[in-house]
């Protein structure tokens, strides 16, 4: 008999000023429309683990957008890729095949940059990732499938009783996963999501929490209409400032760059302008248009409307794995992690959470007030997020992506 691998990968992300419990990082639909004018693509020739993420992540996302109708989709390509990395040590043939064809990188370069990419916050952001490996009771884990996750992913392995108390064992793993991300993800494996069948469950959790290089004043708050990503109308609440900051733009899109401080991490900004919306534009990202848009980036004084936003999602991406041909996981299973016997996967659960509000710092605004001396003053150029768009948050030195993908309605959860 099969039994069942279960994954379960998670994200929160936030910047509100609620005081998180601390953590620690390990150690060591259609295509673009014809009104889109494409930017010059460039083959990304280093593989890195910052730009593996960025190739999962928005190869995840398009698959997702042909079955996910939802306003708002959200995910981290950082989560999704460690977890499947990790997952390879307990593979082999086909199966190790597919999944390094898809990661982008054979299983010793996955390990060796996972060991040493992991970022470190330095004092100016709250980031931790953690790892966790669940067996059940009767399982015999193969010696080398822990070491290996242990030595390069940091993972601990539990063991908890799936067979004979289920549901105890679906709350051991929920609660865990609350305690690492500051409440922020509950209920991540949702009643039903466990069975007695299952033996082995892979976990990672990933919490971010940042203010802004450059904050935004709540005086200048203000509600106002925004077009969904379903074009329809609803109102928001929009902050607004004038600051240098990367940018670049065209009569069919901006983007801009939000840095947080200490500037180890960034917020990427899409929005599609004119006739373009983001339901026709978004089939055309990927990783190497966004690598471009990042290289066109000029520092530019910009008056940036934004919405105050808070987005969460259940996804489970068995399917979008399967249609992207990553199915050997879900039919051999994975050989080297018990031995009981293999181990079949049976679903990828992923939740994600962000929220984007004014919080910055006093001397980050400061960053705001410029001025030509002599002439006459030119407006400076806007940025106004009142329709769908996209964006993405990075890890600067690696170029890690922890979190991607649209906000369709900001006043939507």
């Amino acid at each position: 008999m099969r039994r069942l691998f279960i994954f379960l990968l998670l994200i929160s992300c936030n910047n509100d000023t609620t005081t998180p419990s601390k953590t620690v990082a390990p150690p060591a639909p259609s295509s673009a429309s014809a009104n889109v004018a494409p930017l010059p693509s460039k083959e990304i020739t280093t593989n890195t683990i910052g730009s593996e993420t960025l190739n999962v992540g928005w190869k995840i996302y398009k698959g997702l957008i042909k079955t996910e109708d939802t306003s708002n989709l959200v995910l981290s390509p950082a989560s999704i890729h460690v977890a499947l990395s990790m997952a390879a040590n307990g593979a082999e043939g086909t199966v190790l095949s597919q999944l390094e064809k898809y990661l982008g990188m054979p299983l010793s370069a996955l390990n060796k940059g996972w060991q040493e990419n992991v970022p470190s916050a330095q004092g100016n952001v709250e980031f931790s990732m953690a790892n966790r490996i669940y067996l059940s009771n009767e399982a015999v884990a193969k010696p080398g499938f822990l070491d290996k996750t242990k030595q390069f992913y940091s993972s601990e392995a539990k063991t908890v009783p799936f067979e004979t108390k289920t549901e105890a064992s679906r709350n051991i793993i929920n609660q865990w996963v609350e305690s690492k991300t500051n409440k922020k993800i509950k209920e991540l494996i949702p009643q039903g999501g466990i069975t007695k069948s299952t033996l082995s469950v892979l976990v990672n959790a990933l919490y971010f929490k940042g203010d802004w290089l450059h904050a935004f004043p709540a005086q200048n708050t203000k509600s106002g209409p925004f077009e969904t990503y379903h074009q329809t109308s609803t109102n928001v609440e929009y902050m607004k400032d004038t600051f240098a900051t990367p940018y670049y733009g065209t009569k069919d899109f901006a983007v801009i760059e939000l840095p947080y401080v200490g500037k180890e991490f960034s917020m990427f900004l899409y929005v599609p302008r004119g006739r373009v919306k983001l339901v026709e534009a978004e089939g055309g990202q990927s990783a190497k248009q966004w690598t471009e848009h990042i290289k066109l980036l000029k520092q530019t004084r910009i008056t940036v409307t934004l919405p105050k936003f808070k987005a969460t999602n259940a996804l489970r991406l068995s399917e979008v794995l399967k249609r992207q041909r990553v199915t050997s996981i879900f039919d051999n299973g994975l050989n080297n992690i018990s031995v009981n016997e293999p181990l079949v996967v049976s679903e990828i659960f992923h939740k994600t959470f962000i929220e984007v509000n004014e919080t910055g710092t006093e001397a980050a605004a400061a960053t705001a007030i410029a001025a030509r001396i002599g002439g006459r003053p030119v407006p400076p150029p806007a940025v106004t997020f009142d329709r769908a768009f996209l964006f993405m948050i990075r890890e600067n030195k690696s170029g890690l992506i922890l979190m991607n993908g649209r906000i369709g309605n900001p006043s939507k959860e």
